[in-house]
């Protein structure tokens, strides 16, 4: 996606920065998920599924949500499961 244009950041509680890996290096810092950054995201991908986050907070804000893990059990206007 970023050599798409797009720009890419992540959250996750257990990782602060992003490891470099023998073929990537990211070089990412993850972001805290305040109502205020949700809802400046065009799209947030759910790829693990942490007790740590909010996800009521991350669907009443943002504007798409892609459920990867299955942790919306509820239709919602802005989500697609995948």
């Amino acid at each position: 996606l970023s050599e798409k244009g797009a720009t890419v950041d992540y959250s996750d509680p257990h990782v602060a920065s992003f490891p470099k890996m023998r073929r990537y290096n990211f070089r990412l810092d993850s972001v805290d998920l305040t109502s205020e950054n949700i809802a400046s995201y065009d799209c947030l991908l759910i790829a693990t599924d942490h007790d740590d986050f909010d996800y009521g907070l991350i669907i009443e804000h943002a504007q798409l949500v892609v459920d990867t893990r299955g942790r919306y059990t509820e239709p919602h206007d802005n989500l697609v499961k995948a």
